[in-house]
């Protein structure tokens, strides 16, 4: 099933690859647009909470690959759905955020959670420098 969740997530870049004008890939900058994408469904006059669970498992895995590539952790299956668990037992739970984001809009973005999760459970992608240097 994870290689399912990572196909998927794959082929959310191969398909906005070819709408955007930026190289899209698992990063801030895509994960930005997916949550513009999701607004942007949410405005159509033929949106529907169906059409919007329908994208949830994919673009749910494209932004758990996005954690998992830029933040660390691995797919797993819990009691609560898929997460992805960091080695110090955090979980971010990428389809459930999603879905609440075609749900609710904006107020539960997924760029917002994606960029939260280094302040939340203290991940970095890049190295700390010590404040004395």
């Amino acid at each position: 099933m994870i290689d399912h969740l990572i196909s998927n997530a794959y082929m959310v870049v191969d398909q906005f690859q070819k709408l955007t004008d930026f190289e899209f890939g698992f990063n801030e900058q895509s994960v930005e647009w997916v949550d513009g994408f999701i607004n942007r469904q949410r405005e159509r006059n033929d949106f529907s909470l169906e059409s919007g669970a329908k994208m949830t498992s994919t673009l749910g895995s494209f932004l758990g690959q996005c954690i998992v590539i830029c933040y660390g952790g691995k797919w797993e299956q819990t009691p609560e759905g898929w997460a992805i668990t960091f080695k110090d037992g955090n979980r971010a739970y990428p389809f459930n955020k999603t879905s609440k984001h075609f749900e609710n809009g904006i107020e539960d973005s997924i760029y917002s959670f994606f960029t939260s999760i280094p302040m939340i459970f203290n991940k970095s992608t890049k190295k700390r420098k010590r404040f004395w240097k």
